[in-house]
């Protein structure tokens, strides 16, 4: 007993706070039995806590293929992820050079429709239609239709001297038909010309008669 009371005596000397073990010192349990007691119950729950692992070796197994598995999907994300950042990229180079492209494609049609506007004039100013020679050739010159194709050819002619200074050689192909023209419209000497001077010489007595009568 003695032995006993010489160990509780220097339970403070090597440190037990343990309220189970000091409560077992002030009750007078024997130690050697409380520390056989223990060690089973420390080989009991040892044993337990392996045979728990046993048991819960096939979920474990199955948890972390899961892990495994989540990982794997994350990682395939991720590489989308990183793969549709790229394709955003060139989509969005592509668009830009898609958005240049329909620019010049715009500017080009401008263009166009402005020079086809400009060749539509050109040729408009160039054709010598039928209308204007069968007017020219065929009408009496007091007929509204000679003077109007009459006054359609002076356009021409004064758009083909402007051409002349541009060395346009399109108008070659219409030149000598307009100076035909012109001149059965004012130099012939066939009864045309006699009809037309006839005409504008009747105009001017008119309106010498008309001034002469006001001054009375």
């Amino acid at each position: 007993m003695k032995d006993d009371y010489d160990i509780v005596d220097n339970t403070d000397d090597i440190g037990l706070d343990d309220i189970s073990v000091r409560k077992a010192f002030e009750s007078g349990i024997d130690l050697r039995q409380y520390s056989a007691e223990l060690q089973e119950e420390l080989r009991a729950a040892h044993l337990l806590a392996v045979k728990d692992c046993i048991d819960q070796a096939e979920k474990l197994a199955e948890l972390h293929e899961e892990i495994t598995s989540c990982d794997d999907a994350f990682a395939q994300l991720e590489e989308m992820l990183r793969s549709f950042q790229s394709e955003l990229g060139t989509i969005s180079s592509d668009m830009k050079r898609l958005q240049q492209q329909s620019i010049d494609i715009s500017q080009q049609l401008q263009n166009r429709q402005k020079i086809r506007g400009e060749l539509s004039q050109f040729v408009d100013d160039m054709v010598v239609s039928q209308n204007m020679i069968e007017a020219i050739v065929e009408r009496d010159v007091g007929e509204r239709e000679f003077l109007e194709q009459l006054h359609e050819l002076q356009h021409k002619l004064q758009f083909l001297k402007a051409q002349e200074f541009r060395d346009a050689k399109a108008t070659s192909d219409v030149h000598d038909v307009i100076e035909n023209l012109k001149y059965k419209a004012g130099h012939g000497e066939d009864k045309r010309v006699a009809t037309f001077k006839d005409f504008f010489f009747q105009k001017a007595v008119d309106k010498l008669s008309n001034s002469t009568r006001s001054t009375s």
